[in-house]
């Protein structure tokens, strides 16, 4: 069947593990004319492993969002597919309506895969289950920090719940963290995992209580795609070993 013509794919890229890109994502990959990948997120590995020698490849940075949009307009006029590599899965964090909206703005149809998203990457590393419970299963926060957060919306308004929490681009805000889950409601003594690059060959997960979670986030290496773990699914021994 002939492949279809002048078409942005959005692929969800795993948490960077060049093995955890879905077989349909790696098919569109062989197909692609043009493939966008943030470099920074995603192992080169997972592009050149699935990607044609004769594709055109747009690492970002340093390509920018015009540069983005300029290879959608060319993919419009020369009828060419393009695989837009996003780390994780697109559905979390992921920019793609606003991508969507001006790829089809250029005429072209676009669809998403869905991908391995750091969430479930970093609960595998841990052997948990985030929402296991023996009865009841408590609820699952999925969010990240914000300078001028809506209302309502503020790290210690959802601590409140006493849910567990999933902090995705948490790097850096170790001490503003403990402060704000701390004054949400959340005991010094919660479990608390931090993952950074995990499935790549330098991960780090790291376990620890909420009340050194600051100090266990002071290391230049934790950069900003650092997702934190926090709550009552983490309570107990982990079924690793």
């Amino acid at each position: 069947m002939a492949r279809v013509r002048a078409k942005v794919w959005f692929l969800g890229g795993g948490p960077g593990a060049p093995d955890l890109l879905t077989v349909r994502a790696a098919r569109v990959l062989t197909e692609a004319d043009i493939v966008i990948w943030g470099q920074s997120l995603l192992s080169e590995a997972a592009v050149t492993e699935y990607a044609s020698e004769a594709a055109e490849l747009i690492p970002w940075p340093p390509a920018k969002m015009p540069d983005i949009y300029a290879a959608y307009e060319r993919a419009a006029r020369e009828e060419l597919v393009v695989a837009r590599l996003y780390w994780g899965d697109p559905a979390i964090y992921g920019a793609v309506r606003a991508e969507a909206q001006e790829a089809r703005s250029r005429g072209l149809p676009v669809e998403v895969v869905p991908g391995v998203s750091a969430l479930g990457a970093a609960a595998a590393a841990l052997v948990r289950e985030l929402t296991a419970a023996p009865e009841d299963p408590p609820p699952l926060i999925l969010t990240t920090p914000r300078k001028d957060p809506l209302p309502n919306q503020r790290i210690r308004d959802l601590a409140s719940h006493g849910a567990t929490m999933a902090l995705f681009m948490a790097g850096k805000r170790g001490e503003d963290l403990q402060t704000e889950l701390l004054a949400g409601g959340f005991d010094a003594d919660t479990p608390c995992a931090v993952a950074h690059r995990v499935t790549w060959p330098d991960e780090q997960v790291l376990t620890c209580r909420l009340g050194d979670l600051a100090h266990t986030m002071d290391d230049p290496e934790l950069e900003r795609h650092t997702l934190v773990l926090v709550g009552p699914a983490l309570d107990g021994e982990s079924a690793a070993g």
